[in-house]
């Protein structure tokens, strides 16, 4: 969906936006009423701060004035998170953070990164990549916000995309 976006949604962002806050409020509602165990996990609420993290900063992209600012770091969570959780799945069998994974999710992100930010985009997926990888922090919120941060640094890049 992340990629359609800008081709179906140009000009109103904010439906998207409120959408993604709807969606969590909605997950985390049936996290307490009855659970959708095909992708919910009682331990923790992961999907509900990925719904709100993507709501967060497609904001901030829609208020910066530049909603690739928001896209691009919902790219990274969104194929590179996936990368990395089917890697782990086949070679480690288990949900922990391993370096194939890390390295899965690089190469994903550079991939995306390369394709709008040019160069610029590997460092800022080697940092996504790294987040990714810290233990103890939900990396649905970190990685955007911090790719989020690198994107909107990049010298030029409002006049660019």
């Amino acid at each position: 969906m992340t990629f359609l976006i800008p081709i179906f949604f140009e000009g109103h962002y904010l439906i998207v936006v409120v959408s993604a806050f709807l969606l969590a409020g909605y997950v985390a509602l049936r996290r307490r009423w009855r659970m959708m165990y095909w992708f919910q996990v009682k331990e923790n609420a992961y999907e509900v701060h990925f719904a709100l993290a993507y709501g967060a900063v497609l904001l901030i992209g829609v208020l910066l004035g530049n909603v690739w600012v928001g896209l691009i770091p919902m790219l990274f969570m969104s194929f590179g998170d996936s990368a990395t959780g089917l890697v782990r799945a086949f070679t480690q069998r288990r949900h922990i953070k391993s370096w194939d994974g890390t390295l899965a999710m690089f190469g994903v992100c550079a991939l995306l990164g390369i394709w709008k930010l040019g160069w610029y985009g590997l460092p800022v997926a080697a940092a996504a990549s790294l987040m990714e990888r810290v233990p103890g922090v939900d990396d649905n919120v970190t990685v955007p916000l911090l790719s989020a941060m690198l994107v909107y640094l990049r010298p030029g890049l409002l006049a660019q995309l």
